[in-house]
């Protein structure tokens, strides 16, 4: 993700929950450093904060996609499996 998206998300992200703070209706979990770390652009607190909604790094796509592809041309040369390419 290039870095200015990165930056922007957090921002975002930290003034949502700015604003699920001043709601007293809505559930709130981030603590206020999270919400200044987010707010202010701290790279740790953005990495965080995207770790725990799911994100998966480039890095670790390509990490699955390398084994996959070594278990399924080893296959193919096998003859467990048909190329339907």
């Amino acid at each position: 993700m290039e870095k200015d998206n990165k930056i922007l998300l957090g921002k975002l992200l930290g003034e949502i929950y700015r604003l699920q703070k001043n709601t007293s209706e809505m559930a709130f979990s981030a603590s206020f450093g999270q919400r200044y770390g987010l707010l202010n652009g701290f790279e740790d607190a953005i990495d965080h904060e995207l770790e725990m909604i799911g994100f998966v790094s480039q890095d670790e796509l390509n990490n699955v996609g390398k084994i996959l592809d070594e278990v399924f041309f080893r296959r193919i040369e096998n003859g467990k499996f048909q190329r339907v390419l």
